[in-house]
């Protein structure tokens, strides 16, 4: 069933095993079904959806680590959800079925505007042309650095 689901999550950075970035977080996430009409199942068969609950929301917990290297930051993150709505109406009450997932990403991030101007940097460098007084300068528009 396609969903969109939103988590709220407050973390906890420390340091841990030489990993400056180790962080645990917690929280809730709500969701939304989105579409609607029939469920269809892998073996093909459909269903009407009139038993399944359009809102489910539960608590989040998690866990990760960050890595930075030269270029950008490597981080892993596993996070297990546990809902606490019944998303599935039967007749028979005794029987709730609520969603659990655990989730499991690698990531990197990096910063466009650094890759931009180290791309600019190395460029300038190529271009730059010797001047009648032995004085090296930038040919064309002068860039300015970075901090």
């Amino acid at each position: 069933m396609p969903a969109i689901q939103i988590p709220i999550l407050a973390r906890y950075t420390f340091s841990l095993l030489g990993l400056r970035k180790v962080y645990a977080n917690g929280g809730f996430y709500t969701t939304t079904r989105i579409g609607g009409g029939k469920v269809i199942y892998s073996d093909g068969m459909s269903y009407d959806d009139y038993h399944w609950t359009r809102f489910d929301w539960g608590f989040s917990f998690g866990c990760g680590a960050e890595y930075p290297t030269k270029d950008g930051i490597w981080g892993l993150d596993l996070r297990y959800d546990l809902g606490a709505v019944d998303v599935y109406r039967q007749l028979d009450e005794s029987t709730k079925s609520r969603f659990r997932s655990f989730q499991f990403s690698v990531t990197y991030k990096f910063d466009l505007v650094d890759i931009y101007f180290k791309y600019k940097n190395k460029k300038n460098k190529n271009d730059e042309v010797e001047s009648e007084q032995g004085v090296q300068r930038p040919n064309g528009l002068k860039i300015q650095q970075r901090d």
